[in-house]
C-alpha cells in the first residue's frame, strides 16, 4: 500500500466487511485531505484555524448523480455527527438506524433537485 500523501491510497471502511482501495489527490498536513470517491466524485476535508479552534470543511464534489448519491451523502452526514458527537464526548450507537432515518432526506433532496 502506498503512504499517506498525494497520489498515494487508503482502504475505505464500509463497516460491511467491505473494502475499496481510494485514491489521495491532496494531501496538507493539519489543513488538507482529500480523495477520489467512485467513480467520478472527490470528497475534500479540510481544517480551518479559528479563535476557537478550527473549523472542519467537509466537501463532496458531485460529478454525476446515481442511484447511489442520497446513500453516500446520508453516509457522509452520518460520518460528521459521529465526529461531532465523539468531539462532544458522546457516542451514536446504532449509526445504521441513524443513516436510515436520515435516508429519506436526502433521496427527497436529490429528486427535488432533479425536477
Amino acid at each position: 500500500m502506498k503512504s499517506l500523501e498525494k497520489d498515494g491510497e487508503i482502504l475505505f471502511n464500509y463497516g460491511d466487511g467491505n473494502y475499496e482501495k481510494i485514491d489521495i489527490t491532496e494531501v496538507e498536513p493539519n489543513k488538507v485531505f482529500s480523495f477520489s470517491w467512485p467513480p467520478k466524485n472527490s470528497v475534500r476535508f479540510e481544517l480551518e484555524e479559528n479563535n476557537q479552534g478550527c473549523k472542519l470543511v467537509f466537501i463532496e464534489y458531485l460529478h454525476e448523480i446515481t442511484d447511489h448519491t442520497p446513500k453516500d451523502l446520508t453516509g457522509w452526514h452520518v460520518c460528521l455527527d459521529v465526529i461531532e458527537a465523539l468531539l462532544d464526548g458522546k457516542t451514536i450507537a446504532d449509526r445504521k438506524s441513524y443513516w436510515q432515518e436520515r435516508l429519506p432526506e436526502y433521496q427527497n433532496l436529490l429528486r427535488e433537485a432533479s425536477i
